[in-house]
């Protein structure tokens, strides 16, 4: 997954995290951290086998955290895994 053109964070950003789950409790969330390509560019991979191969929707949120360590949501995306 990729997360760009993150715009007009007023205090850096220190982080962009991903927020996964398949649950509709959200009960097995895991939140992977995503590494910095370039310039407004992060990317992740979404590990399956910590899903133990779960096959159905996953649910995924991006958020950016700031310097002061403010979280703030920057999008949603859900995709099917056979």
């Amino acid at each position: 997954m990729a997360v760009s053109d993150i715009l007009n964070v007023q205090n850096n950003i220190e982080a962009v995290m991903l927020a996964v789950w398949t649950n509709e409790d959200q009960s097995d969330l895991q939140w992977i951290q995503m590494e910095r390509k370039e310039e407004g560019e992060y990317c992740a991979s979404i590990n399956i086998p910590n899903f133990n191969y779960k096959v159905g929707e996953y649910f995924v949120d991006a958020y950016v955290v700031d310097g002061e360590g403010g979280q703030y949501m920057v999008g949603s995306a859900s995709n099917f895994v056979e």
